[in-house]
């Protein structure tokens, strides 16, 4: 976990950090990923990196925790389940999701990494974000809609898919690198997440 010494920094300065640690994990696998580029970028010392973080991995750790948070308080903020119809409510969760993700490709990139497991340290954080997005599905599915372990895992996996899907002809690492957002179609985006969606009332 970040030290205090990271707290108390300018909000603009940690910002800036963090977003260079997002684009550098995120065009990187972790083990690719290097805490010398990363303070080359940001001209500070290498010390500086150790005196936020235990480590690499604490800090990588860090990244994905802040994804989470984010991303539960924009669903809790802008579609908080209220009993309404499942897949009415589901629908409005993926579109928020996606737009995140669209906003900040980084993000996305690194969610999308850490949940194909592609490095031993991704498949210990695999866990621990399945069951952070499922916090948020399992809410909502009160009937129990879903007992199969492939559903749910498709329901709470479906913003990651649908990112890859919607970004696939697209240089992400160039995006990422760049800090921009992704600008995409709204019919596009509500398509997409309409198709996934009676996919999943079909029993896909």
């Amino acid at each position: 976990m970040p030290s205090t010494t990271f707290h108390r920094l300018n909000p603009k300065k940690r910002g800036k950090f963090l977003n260079e640690a997002y684009i550098e994990f995120s065009i990187n696998s972790f083990q690719g990923a290097s805490v010398t580029n990363l303070v080359k970028t940001l001209a500070i010392a290498k010390g500086s990196v150790y005196q936020y973080f235990d480590d690499k991995e604490d800090l990588y750790r860090y990244l994905i925790e802040e994804i989470m948070r984010q991303l539960n308080e924009l669903l809790d903020k802008a579609c908080p389940y209220d009993g309404e119809e499942f897949f009415t409510w589901y629908t409005k969760a993926l579109v928020v999701q996606l737009k995140y993700f669209l906003s900040f490709p980084a993000h996305g990139i690194l969610l999308r990494n850490v949940n194909a497991g592609v490095v031993k340290i991704d498949r210990r954080l695999r866990t621990e974000i399945y069951m952070s997005l499922s916090s948020r599905i399992n809410l909502a599915v009160s009937a129990n809609l879903y007992n199969s372990e492939i559903n749910n895992y498709l329901l709470t996996q479906g913003p990651i898919l649908l990112f890859d899907l919607l970004t696939k002809d697209l240089n992400l690492a160039r995006i990422a690198s760049a800090g921009d957002p992704i600008y995409l179609d709204s019919k596009e985006l509500l398509d997409a997440v309409n198709d996934w969606v009676s996919k999943l009332k079909s029993g896909l």
